[in-house]
């Protein structure tokens, strides 16, 4: 998740811009059968770097894992 966290920011403010009234977004989840293990990403960091975008018209839905 590290490596997204840009592209993260850039999609919300992409979509504030078009007029997309929310987004949300969910952190991945560590399944034990699955290869990929995202590890701890630092949630707590990109959920006050989405919500800043926030207004009265636009929402950020953060969903945890």
């Amino acid at each position: 998740m590290k490596e997204t966290v840009g592209d993260m920011e850039d999609f919300v403010k992409y979509m504030k811009m078009i007029g997309v009234d929310n987004v949300q977004i969910k952190q991945p989840h560590n399944h034990p059968q699955s290869n990929n293990h995202p590890g701890e990403a630092p949630v707590n960091d990109l959920r006050e770097k989405l919500m800043k975008h926030e207004t009265d018209y636009f929402k950020v839905v953060f969903r945890s894992g």
